[in-house]
């Protein structure tokens, strides 16, 4: 492995250079203050962005509207006021010196987002979305708080063109899969970065130890509550400047901040119930009658096979065996046999924020506790957070913010796991078996679970366990040497300890010696993930319509990992330790690190504030990149113009605004750490004179390997109708990723490893984004706001490298192949032919394709939300969303599975005699033929995704008890109904929980699950 080198000009150097040409006069000052107001209600508008035009000097406004800005230069300024909701406001004053200038604002409501404050570029500068050439998703969580949220990863679901947040699994405590504008890399991670308060923070999906494929992200740790807004910063084009980890798109995470003002103080308190709502398979079984006059079961309760021999659907289609009868039973559905009851989870926490316009302060804390579905999947977690802002000097601010998590998790297995009870309901009996009397402990639940090959008493001795001690750290440090240069500096770190752990102790699962005599297996990993920061953002306003703004930056990121692990078998009985075991004992220890230093240079013009150009220039180097490859660079730019503005511009009735906007960027995507680098492992050799140790050759390093690299341009415009009260965006954008990682096959003459990782491959995603927001009611009673997105999504692989065949994974269904969609689906086609018309399939019936076709993509090609809120009498909202994905194709592996394991019973293609012939076709193609493609549907769904009611105390109440204002009631629910022609369990799972890039499956994966929730606010 090497190490970064630093080849570029440190910030502090440039920015001292700047300075020289600049006279370092001290300049006559004087303050501004005023007040800002909504100019429909007249109501103060706090967190309002006050700015001095071309300079950095400016404030925010308090809870009454108020604000302060000094250090102001004396003449003629202008004064800008800006929030996200309203349009902007600028207002030209005079300055004296010493003296203190007054100025008032009223903002109007807009439906167009164009004076949003968005960070886009690791400086954590702020920068109006009327500047930006790139289109960013803006999230204010405080507002969407009284949805039924329970993980952060809810907050980024249907809220925004572009991105698609799948639930992938009910199981409590699992993870999302998120993908922005599509999927650039083929063998590296589609997941976006991530920052919180100015710091990159462990987003990493991982499976827990032994639970079959559940896999949970560290995004997850973080509390909501805690969270003041979400920024999603979608391409390349966008993210150019964070450089070599960010072309799957950046999310910037803003936690909560203290206001001046009189103290704030919030708590909650939440209740509610969590329902598995799928609709799962029955179980199916025909059988002939032999003997009438013999009992159907014996006294154990199994079918009589002498008297009632079974007669599955391909043995009576071919004539030796007829079908007298049927039995049905659903283990999964029927209450005796269950293994689902109804969960529960409640949170309760509080806050406390104020401060004066020196000192601002957040605290908060909640506590969390959820049982899923299966009583023994749970998760406690504790959120502790601090936040502290301080003006040390007048022109000197410093922000510290501090998290900390601390959470178990325990897991049930699923998906591919013979001890889910998902999978042991769906291959259980068709009919139900009475347990055995004193088989089961008394009171132990659901203890009639005798259909399937485990009871639920059984597969509760062995959970999978994750601790989770976590602890995120950042500081900023900001200094306005001059009214227009900024200096700042931001560092953090975000430290996660987990522990995974599972112990099985001895005779608990009575089905094989490794688990008769029990193991205890364990991991414990450590992750530091550093950031460093350090900035200089330059103001001029170089003529009186010309703005100019130079950024100058230099990053530092520095991410370790440090694992052990355990296992042994032969568990002494009531211990919990690898110590105590005495078999198959084995022990490792690893050790990663990847250090990137990058430095950025960015310059912007504004002219007459309508017309914005961008040009940005970011070079990396990185401990992952091949020995004998250097730098690379990362250009960007980007044009934005208001044109609705010009004064030409025709005056319109129907059209209040318009922008118009393009941009074009290169970001990338490290190697993996140790792609790169040629490995030994040890190895033992016979010599003459005995053993002795050496080493083999464990992976063929590339010294020229480099990032993969993605391309993006993109253009749409903002358009606001109606006197702003219908707002629409639109964006085209095109992403080309080149220099894809290609696992290569190498010649074995060569005496190497079988593969070695080479920049060979492109993939492309191009596709629109569309939203639309529309105030169809705005009135002091009565308030009816609605929102569609729309997002298409065209995924192509270009090219995998000559020589290089067809990536093929997920059971040989799903490949990558030149000129399809990445992770597309491929089977041989299956067709049949009831020939006889007698309802029923041989064999011979059924035929199969020569080669692999083309069936379509995994990744959907369009995504589409509705939404709406609801005002009455500002003391009642209620707020409804609705998602659908479509145009894409999953695997129906938990139908395929369930249908494969026994010939004579099972699912509806093997024992039900009125399934249909596809079904039949299916099973025969699937398990005696070789393709699975009728196992390959449709996964198009529309899905209720939340609604939520609101109630808030009414004023004509809290004026005769004061201590009832802020009081709010919300009943909310989620994922209460599911549209689909998707005929297994739920087109939305995916088998592993979403952990690996492109596999879509669901193989017996747990389904989401439908949340009600009770919610307690109350602030004074």
């Amino acid at each position: 492995m090497k190490f970064p080198r630093v080849t570029f000009l440190p910030p502090v150097l440039a920015l001292g250079l700047a300075l020289g040409f600049s006279s370092l006069v001290a300049q006559a000052t004087g303050t501004v203050t005023g007040q800002v107001v909504n100019a429909e209600t007249g109501q103060p508008l706090s967190e309002v962005q006050m700015v001095v035009v071309g300079t950095n000097i400016g404030s925010l406004s308090n809870e009454a509207g108020r604000f302060l800005i000094t250090r102001v230069p004396e003449g003629q300024r202008e004064i800008r006021a800006v929030i996200l909701g309203y349009a902007q406001q600028v207002m030209a004053i005079t300055v004296t010196a010493g003296q203190t200038t007054v100025v008032d604002f009223q903002l109007n409501p807009t439906a167009i987002a164009l004076e949003a404050l968005i960070v886009t570029s690791p400086t954590g500068r702020e920068q109006r979305a009327r500047e930006l050439g790139t289109k960013v998703a803006q999230l204010e969580v405080a507002k969407i708080n009284p949805a039924p949220i329970n993980t952060l990863g809810d907050v980024l679901g249907g809220r925004s063109a572009g991105v698609v947040m799948q639930a992938v699994s009910g199981t409590a405590g699992s993870s999302q899969r998120i993908r922005i504008r599509g999927a650039n890399s083929l063998s590296l991670g589609n997941e976006p970065l991530v920052f919180l308060d100015g710091v990159q923070i462990n987003n990493q999906i991982g499976g827990a130890l032994g639970s079959g494929g559940v896999v949970v992200s560290r995004l997850n740790d973080l509390n909501p509550n805690e969270i003041e807004n979400i920024e999603v910063v979608k391409g390349p084009a966008a993210s150019a400047l964070y450089g070599t980890a960010a072309a799957n798109g950046v999310i910037l995470i803003t936690s909560k901040r203290g206001r001046p003002g009189s103290t704030q103080w919030s708590a909650w308190a939440e209740t509610g119930t969590i329902e598995d709502v799928a609709q799962y398979p029955t179980n199916w079984e025909s059988y002939s009658i032999a003997d009438a006059s013999a009992p159907m079961f014996n006294a154990n309760g199994l079918l009589n096979s002498t008297a009632y021999p079974s007669c599955p659907n391909r043995s009576a289609a071919a004539g030796t065996c007829t079908q007298d009868g049927t039995l049905t039973f659903n283990t999964l559905r029927d209450s005796r046999t269950t293994p689902f009851s109804t969960g529960n989870r409640s949170r309760y926490g509080a806050s406390v924020r104020g401060g004066t316009e020196q000192v601002r302060y957040f605290v908060s804390g909640q506590m969390e506790d959820e049982e899923g579905v299966v009583y023994f999947n749970t998760l406690d977690k504790l959120n502790l957070r601090a936040n502290l802002d301080a003006a040390l000097a007048e022109t000197v601010d410093l922000s510290v913010s501090f998290g900390y998590t601390n959470s178990s998790l325990g897991l049930n297995n699923n998906d591919n796991s013979i001890f889910s009870p998902i999978i042991n309901g769906l291959i259980g009996r068709a009919y139900y078996i009475p347990p055995v009397e004193g088989e089961f402990p008394e009171g132990v639940p659901n203890d009639d679970n005798y259909n399937w090959g485990f009871n639920l008493y059984e597969l509760e001795n062995l959970v999978n366990y994750q601790d989770v001690d976590r602890m995120t750290l950042s500081s900023n440090v900001g200094w306005r040497p001059l009214s227009w240069l900024t200096l700042t500096a931001n560092g953090g770190v975000d430290l996660t300890n987990n522990f995974d752990y599972n112990t099985l102790q001895p005779n608990k699962l009575p089905i094989a010696e490794s688990y008769t005599k029990g193991f205890r297996n364990s991991e414990r990993e450590t992750r530091y993930l550093y950031s460093a920061t350090f900035s200089g953002v330059s103001t001029f306003q170089l003529m009186d319509d010309l703005v100019s703004t130079t950024t100058v930056g230099f990053q530092y990121d520095q991410n370790q990992q440090k694992n052990t692990t355990c296992y042994g078998s032969s568990l002494v009985p009531g211990t919990a330790s690898c110590g105590t075991t005495s078999a198959l004992f084995s022990v490792d220890e690893d050790y990663f690190e990847i250090r990137t230093v990058g430095g950025y240079l960015q310059q912007e013009l504004g002219w007459r504030d309508k017309t914005f150009l961008a040009l940005g220039l970011r070079g990396d180097d990185n401990s992952a990149f091949g020995a004998d490859f250097g730098f690379v660079y990362y250009p960007s730019a980007s044009l934005s113009w208001v044109v609705a503005e010009e004064d030409w511009f025709p005056e319109l009735d129907w059209m209040s605004n318009l922008r118009l906007r393009t941009a074009y960027g290169t970001s990338g995507l490290r190697p993996g750490m140790r792609d790169a680098v040629t490995l030994y492992t040890p190895t033992t050799v016979a010599t003459a004179g005995g053993d002795a140790p050496g080493v083999a050759l464990s992976n063929t390093g590339n010294t020229q390997l480099k990032p993969e690299r993605s391309t993006e341009y993109e253009f749409g415009f903002d358009a606001g109708f109606l006197q702003e009260r219908l707002g629409v965006e639109f964006t085209f954008f095109n992403k080309k990723s080149e220099d894809a990682l290609i696992n290569r096959l190498l010649a074995p003459s060569l005496g190497l490893t079988a593969n070695v990782f080479d920049n060979l491959g492109s993939i492309r995603n191009r596709g629109t984004e569309l939203l639309v927001n529309a105030e169809v009611v705005r009135m002091d009673d009565v308030g009816l706001s609605l929102g569609f997105t729309n997002t298409t999504l065209e995924n192509e692989v270009l090219d995998l490298g000559e020589g290089v065949e067809d990536i093929i994974f997920n059971r040989g269904s799903q490949r990558h192949a030149e000129g399809y969609s990445a992770g597309g689906f491929w089977q041989r086609a299956v067709t049949y032919d009831d020939a006889d018309g007698n309802g029923k399939l041989t064999n011979a019936e059924v035929t199969l394709g020569a080669d692999p076709e083309y069936i379509g993509p995994s990744l959907p090609e369009w995504q589409r939300t509705l939404f709406a809120d609801l005002r009455i009498l500002d003391w009642v909202t209620i707020s409804t969303l609705f998602e659908g994905r479509g145009g894409h194709y999953t695997g129906n592996e938990t139908e395929a599975f369930r249908c494969g394991v026994y010939a004579t019973r099972g699912c509806s293609a093997v024992g039900n005699p009125n399934a249909t012939l596809q079904e039949q076709a299916a099973y025969i193609a699937d398990r005696y033929l070789g393709s699975g493609a009728l196992y390959i549907e449709k996964a198009d769904f529309w899905k209720w995704r939340e609604v939520s009611v609101s109630f808030e105390m009414p004023s004509f109440l809290t004026q005769y008890a004061q201590r009832l204002d802020g009081l709010r009631i919300t009943l909310a629910g989620r994922n209460l109904a599911t549209w689909t022609d998707y005929t297994g369990i739920d087109p939305e799972g995916v088998e592993g929980g979403g952990g690996q890039n492109f596999s879509q499956s669901e193989f017996n994966t747990q389904p989401p699950v439908r949340y009600f929730t009770l919610r307690l606010d109350y602030s004074f």
